[in-house]
Formats: C-alpha cells, structure tokens, sequence
C-alpha cells in the first residue's frame, strides 16, 4: 500500500532534486546536540526497513500535518521554515512498510525534554472523570449543608 506525505524544505532544495533526482536528509542540518536522538529514530525506522546506501537519516514528511481533513502542509502557516526563508512542499508517495509514523508534538517533547502525555484521549477522559467527581462531590457537599 502506498501512502502519500509531504515533507517542506528550503526552496533550493527543490533545485537539488530536480538536477539529481532523488532527494535525501542532509545530516548538516542536525544540531549536535541532538544527533543521538535522530540516531534513535534512524534505528527505528531501520527496524521496519533497511536504510538506502549512504542515507544516515530518514527524511522528515507529514502524513497528516493538520488532522486527517487537513493532511497537507500549509506553507502559509508558521513552524515549517525560517522566519522570512522561502520553501517548497513536496509531495511523494511511498511504501507504508518504508514509513515510520511518529506524532509531532511526541517527538518534540522527547527532543526538547518536554513531558508529553503517552495518551491525549486518556488524559482527557482523566480530566473528564475529574470534572464530573468534583461536580458529584460538589452537589454531596451541598445536600449535606441543606
């Protein structure tokens, strides 16, 4: 099964694809204190399928940027450049089984040594059984006053 992503880059890399024809991560780009954790998703993604020759990291893409209503990059929004840098929003199709799917805001705040909730919906569904235990003990609290 193919699926379809997106990956945004500086627009003269759009030059470097069409004068090569094939496109890959340039490691350059990689702070060096991040190196190691780039190397762990590079592992992971060798898990599921071995890496091209001479490819030390995989290229970063979106399958759905914006939710599944809104998947695509939209380059008028902030976050994917450079303030001020002009880019391109290339699209590609490739194997599922050559795609490691990983969530945005997960990634980063193991990157930047964020806390990140490992499930939204179960803190949200906390956060729901909270509101209505307050509102239950809240309403007890008033019976026993009355």
């Amino acid at each position: 099964m193919l699926i379809k992503l997106w990956t945004v880059r500086p627009a003269g890399d759009y030059a470097i694809l069409q004068q090569q024809g094939i496109y890959t991560a340039d490691e350059h780009y990689v702070m060096p204190e991040r190196i190691e954790t780039y190397q762990w998703m590079s592992q992971r993604l060798a898990e599921k399928t071995p890496a091209p020759a001479g490819v030390r990291f995989p290229l970063w893409a979106w399958y759905h940027a914006h939710g599944c209503k809104h998947p695509k990059p939209d380059l008028r929004k902030r976050g994917y450049l450079e303030k001020g840098e002009k880019g391109v929003r290339i699209e590609f199709m490739i194997p599922a089984s050559d795609a490691l799917l990983s969530n945005f805001d997960g990634w980063h705040a193991v990157l930047n040594d964020h806390f990140f909730p490992w499930m939204i919906k179960n803190m949200n569904t906390m956060k729901a059984c909270k509101t209505g235990f307050l509102q239950q003990s809240s309403k007890k609290q008033k019976k026993k006053a009355g």
